[in-house]
Order: structure tokens, then C-alpha cells, then sequence
């Protein structure tokens, strides 16, 4: 089992017991969470390939306190490109997320971040599970068609009906006399 390779322990010392496994991360708006999986911290929790740099675990410090984000944006990449060049994740493919959502009987869909972001599936968005709500029902004032198809249809068998009555009895009384 993978998990129990992963997270294997020798008496009280993490020792995972695998060579290379394949795997996947959602997608996060803000980069914190994620760049916090690979830090000395999070061996023996997040961080699944055990790799650490006292450089990267700096950085992470440091971005998660930044307010300038032009910045946090510098160090972010400075990050990654380290964690790229150490290559503890080797990715092979940049899955694209198909997203279907009905916007004609549903309202409240809020897309994270605002502008192009996604509106479902996405692990920094729960605003959209709180707030979509069904559309409330339009009352139409106007008859449904198939209701006054149906009258018509009826109306014309009625009228054939009788029709083809009075036309047999007057045929019966012309026989008659």
C-alpha cells in the first residue's frame, strides 16, 4: 500500500520505504500552502519526498511574512526555481481542469480569483459552495402548448364524432321513408 510505504516508521524514526510513485496536487491560488508542504517541517507529514533545504525553509519564512508582493512574488520564484534545480518532484504532466457549471438554474458561482479564476474544484475557493443557490421558479402567465394542442386535438375529434353521427342518422331517417 502506498501510504503505508510513504509514511513507513522504524520504531519512533520516519523511514518511507519506496523508490518513485506518481501523484498529484490540486490547484492553490496562493502559493503558501504548497510551497509549505516541502519544508524540514513537514517531513514525516506533507512533505512525501523528504527533501530539505535550510535555503528554501529561509525563503518560505520569509514569504509567508512579506506584505510587498511584488516581493513575495520574487521569493516565491526564487523557491520554486530552487525546488525545480533540486528535483524532488519530477513533473510530467500539467493537468487542464474542465469546469461545468449550470449558470441558467443556478446563482451565487464566484470565481477565485475574481478575474479568469476557477469556480469549482479549486482548494482556496469555498465561496461558491457557499453561496450557489438554485434560481428561484418564473411564474409563466402563458398556457403551455402542448395543453392547447391537446384542447384543439381533442376538440376536433369531438366535433368529427358528432359530425359522423348526425350524418348516419340523417342517412337512417332518409332510409326510412
Amino acid at each position: 500500500m502506498l501510504s503505508t510505504a510513504t509514511y513507513n516508521m522504524k520504531g519512533k524514526a520516519y523511514a518511507p520505504d519506496y523508490d518513485m510513485f506518481l501523484w498529484g496536487w490540486g490547484e492553490y491560488v496562493d502559493p503558501n500552502y504548497i510551497l509549505g508542504v516541502f519544508t524540514k517541517a513537514q517531513i514525516d507529514g506533507w512533505n512525501d519526498c523528504c527533501w530539505t533545504s535550510p535555503a528554501y525553509d529561509k525563503l518560505y519564512n520569509e514569504q509567508s511574512q512579506e506584505m510587498d508582493p511584488t516581493k513575495r512574488a520574487a521569493e516565491v520564484q526564487q523557491m520554486q526555481q530552487m525546488f525545480y534545480q533540486a528535483a524532488p518532484y519530477i513533473v510530467i504532466a500539467y493537468q487542464q481542469d474542465l469546469q461545468a457549471y449550470n449558470s441558467s438554474a443556478w446563482t451565487g458561482w464566484v470565481r477565485y480569483p475574481s478575474k479568469g479564476g476557477m469556480v469549482v474544484f479549486s482548494n482556496d475557493n469555498i465561496d461558491s459552495y457557499r453561496f450557489a443557490q438554485l434560481r428561484p421558479a418564473t411564474k409563466t402567465s402563458s398556457t403551455p402548448v402542448g395543453l392547447i394542442v391537446g384542447v384543439i386535438v381533442a376538440a376536433v375529434v369531438v366535433i368529427l364524432a358528432i359530425v359522423l353521427l348526425l350524418r348516419r342518422r340523417g342517412n337512417t331517417a332518409v332510409e326510412e321513408s
